[in-house]
Parts: C-alpha cells; structure tokens; sequence
C-alpha cells in the first residue's frame, strides 16, 4: 500500500517509510520534497550555480518582471544554470548595485585650552618612558 506525501500530495511513499518517519517524530516526505536546495553543482571540473527564483513556461530563469535572464543557450546545456561564464549572450536586465553608506569618519574636536595642555604632556610623558 502507497501513502501520501505531507507536501506534495504524491502518492508515493511506501508502507515502511511511511511508518518509519511517523516513527522518529518527522513528517512523512517524498524523496523530491525531502531534497534540500543547492546553490552550487559540482561535476568533475566545473561547476553551476543553478537559478533559486522563478521560471517561465519552457523552464528558463526569469526575473520578477517575467524576462529570461539569459536569451541564448548555456554552454554547459542546463536550463537554470546561471553561471556568467556558462553565457555568452546577457538578457538587457535592469541591475542596480545596491548603495551601502558608510559612516563618515570625524575628528576630535577639543576646544578647552586646559584640556589640551593635559594631552600633549600626556603624550610626551609616553614618549619619555617608551624610550627608556
């Protein structure tokens, strides 16, 4: 007897796993809904990043607005491979860099006289005893 996958829906889970993931307190999951999410395929000497947003009808990445990320072929014949060197052709997508602010660096200011006298014999007081 087959049971039901928890997330999908599939009816593909056997009586055994079925019972073993009730058994260990998890929810029961097919094979595909158990499988976690990779952000890099490793093949014998290269690599692919493959594509975590969306996808149009023939299974091409695309971007919020429903655009192909990439209007030719990869290099290495996956569909949702989104390494640039695996592209020759870029999709005109619209790109802003994020802009990141940077706090601005401010000197001291000291405008008591007493206070700046107290500094500068601090700092010769450390440069006598370092050089002894």
């Amino acid at each position: 007897m087959l049971y039901d996958c928890d997330r999908c829906g599939r009816t593909c889970l056997s009586e055994d796993g079925y019972r073993k993931s009730l058994d260990r307190g998890k929810t029961p999951l097919c094979r595909d809904c158990q499988a976690r999410q990779l952000f890099r395929v490793q093949y014998a000497e290269d690599y692919c990043v493959p594509h975590q947003g969306f996808f149009d009808a023939d299974d091409y990445p695309i971007d919020e607005w429903g655009q192909r990320l990439y209007l030719d072929e990869s290099t290495c014949k996956h569909r949702d491979c989104v390494r640039v060197v695996h592209h020759t052709e870029r999709a005109a997508v619209a790109f802003v860099m994020p802009v990141y602010k940077t706090p601005k660096k401010r000197n001291a200011t000291v405008s008591n006289f007493g206070l700046i006298m107290a500094l500068a014999e601090a700092q010769e007081y450390n440069s006598r005893v370092k050089r002894v």
